[in-house]
């Protein structure tokens, strides 16, 4: 990485407890390496605002030599729907997400927003899409009765309502959906 950039993704996780000889180890490494070259290497430590402040606080010559420090913002919901089709098509062999899918997958990314220790990463994003992938190949699996010829190729590449979200799942929030607006039938002669 001389003369370039050593980027270190998730980096907290070079140490995993105080026993962590190699972890320790990796960071002495880095660390010497850093100063030794500090003209001729830019190193990028990335992960987790809390863990990464935790692996800061393991060597104390690692502040010193990693004085900058960019925190980004997690994705809003709003910002992973627009990431969602782009995703789908470059993580997913071209997949594209057709009006039903993109709307069930609001909900999912509202939670993903929420999640109050990594919310909003884009990699759960991904693994919710994936996982819609699956359960397309299985939908197409059970259609047998179509020849392979007669599939055209946008059945292949779209995702729909039936991929994003699986049937158990479905069938469980429409009866959720149901009581909730189901409405109260007071007793006879009550509010009369």
């Amino acid at each position: 990485a001389r003369g370039g950039i050593l980027f270190i993704d998730e980096a907290h996780q070079l140490i995993r407890g105080q026993d962590d000889q190699y972890g320790y180890e990796a960071i002495g490494v880095i660390n010497k390496y850093a100063e030794d070259h500090r003209d001729d290497i830019c190193i990028v430590l990335a992960g987790y605002p809390d863990e990464m402040a935790t692996l800061l606080r393991a060597d104390p010559g690692l502040p010193s030599r990693f004085t900058t420090r960019f925190d980004f913002d997690p994705y809003s919901a709003d910002e992973l729907m627009r990431i969602a089709p782009q995703l789908a098509k470059r993580e997913c062999n071209g997949a594209t997400l057709d009006e039903s899918a993109l709307a069930e997958l609001r909900p999912a990314c509202e939670r993903i927003a929420a999640d109050p220790k990594h919310g909003g990463n884009a990699r759960e994003l991904r693994n919710v899409i994936r996982l819609a992938v699956e359960r397309r190949n299985a939908r197409l699996m059970r259609q047998q009765s179509k020849k392979l010829e007669e599939r055209g190729d946008s059945e292949f590449s779209l995702l729909t309502i039936h991929d994003v979200v699986s049937p158990e799942e479905r069938a469980e929030r429409e009866a959720i959906a149901a009581i909730e607006v189901q409405p109260t039938n007071p007793a006879p002669g009550v509010l009369e």
